[in-house]
């Protein structure tokens, strides 16, 4: 199953802690909200066993960048700076939880990159490999 999840990807924010507890950051919990129900649009039922997933973040080039810089980040696109993959991996695998599987620990192969392209969004290719 493939799907693509328009916008900016946006990374895990990590916990905050206040004198009242711990919470997770308002922007992270929108994005992972607004990325659950796109995925819950495209699936009917989670996958049940193992699970192959391939994602790629496609990150906007930011517009303050010269034409020169611009067009070389379109010929070389490897996303080199902050947001880290890591947590931007950690985003869906959140938000997929319960919708296109049971638990993330269901993902036994992965593979993920993050690029800069002209239409940002999140390319999810996700199937299953139990037997």
């Amino acid at each position: 199953m493939r799907i693509t999840v328009p916008g900016d990807p946006v990374a895990k924010g990590r916990p905050r802690l206040s004198r009242y507890g711990a919470y997770t950051p308002e922007r992270t919990k929108i994005h992972e909200d607004a990325v659950r129900w796109i995925l819950k649009a495209a699936c009917e039922e989670p996958i049940v066993g193992a699970v192959k997933l391939g994602l790629t973040f496609t990150l906007s080039i930011p517009k303050s960048w010269s034409r020169k810089k611009r067009e070389a980040a379109i010929i070389n696109p490897w996303h080199t700076g902050k947001p880290d993959l890591d947590n931007l991996v950690k985003l869906l695998l959140d938000a997929a939880n319960g919708v296109l599987w049971d638990d993330d620990a269901q993902v036994a192969v992965l593979s993920a990159q993050k690029l800069y392209g002209t239409e940002a969004r999140t390319d999810v290719h996700v199937e299953s490999i139990a037997p």
